[in-house]
C-alpha cells in the first residue's frame, strides 16, 4: 500500500506540468536552449518543439540542447534515458526538470547512472556558491540543482506539493556557452548562474 507521502506527491488530476515561464527563462539564460522535447502548443517555452503528435521520444536530439520537463508519471523514467543516451551516443545537451525522488529507479539508474551506461565514473565536485553537484564519468557530465523554493505550475496558488530538481545533462565534450541571465528576471530573487562551472 502507497504511503501517504507518496500520495501527496504523486496526487494530481494530470501528470503534465507546464513550466512557470520566469523559470524557465531563468535556465534557458544559461543554457540557451534549442528545442523543447516535451511539449504542447499551449505549454512549449521554446519555438521549437516536439509536441505529443512528434513523439520526442522518436525523434533525434543529436546536436541539440534540450529543455525537457517531462510528465510526472510512470513514463518519466523513458524521458530520462532517452536524454541521458542521447548525450552518450549523440552528442545533446540539456537540462530537465523533474522531481526530487531520490528514492525511486528511474533517479539511481538514469541521474546516478546506476546502470553504467555512461562508463566509468571519473569525478566528482559540489559548487557551494550555486548548490550544484558534478558527476563525470567517460561519457556523460551530470550536475544536480535541488531548487530552494517549491513551484507554482500552471494556474497554482501555492507550491508544488513535491521538490524540484534540475537535472543537466551534456556529452563531456560540450558545455555551455557563456551564460546571460534574462533582464525581465524579478529583481525579488537571487537567480544564480548555475553552470559557469560545468566541468
Amino acid at each position: 500500500m502507497a504511503s501517504h507521502a507518496h500520495r501527496v506527491m504523486t496526487a494530481s488530476t494530470t501528470t503534465v506540468r507546464q513550466t512557470p515561464i520566469e523559470f524557465y527563462a531563468w535556465l534557458d539564460g544559461q543554457m540557451h536552449f534549442t528545442i523543447d522535447v516535451c511539449a504542447d502548443e499551449k505549454n512549449h517555452q521554446h519555438p521549437r518543439y516536439y509536441s505529443e503528435k512528434d513523439n520526442g521520444l522518436l525523434q533525434s536530439w543529436e546536436g541539440e540542447t534540450f529543455w525537457c520537463n517531462p510528465p510526472y508519471g510512470l513514463q518519466i523514467g523513458s524521458w530520462l534515458r532517452k536524454a541521458r543516451d542521447s548525450c552518450v551516443l549523440d552528442s545533446a545537451m540539456g537540462a530537465l526538470l523533474v522531481p526530487a525522488r531520490v528514492d525511486t529507479d528511474w533517479w539511481r539508474t538514469f541521474v546516478m547512472q546506476a546502470d553504467g551506461a555512461a562508463g566509468r565514473f571519473r569525478s566528482s565536485a559540489y559548487d557551494s556558491t550555486t548548490e550544484v553537484l558534478w558527476f563525470r564519468w567517460e561519457r556523460l557530465t551530470i550536475g544536480l540543482y535541488h531548487h530552494d523554493q517549491r513551484l507554482c505550475f500552471d494556474e497554482m496558488k501555492t507550491g508544488a506539493p513535491f521538490p524540484a530538481s534540475v537535472i543537466f545533462m551534456g556529452h563531456p565534450r560540450r558545455r555551455p556557452v557563456k551564460p546571460r541571465l534574462d533582464s525581465s528576471l524579478p529583481d525579488n530573487r537571487e537567480w544564480k548562474m548555475l553552470v559557469e562551472q560545468w566541468p
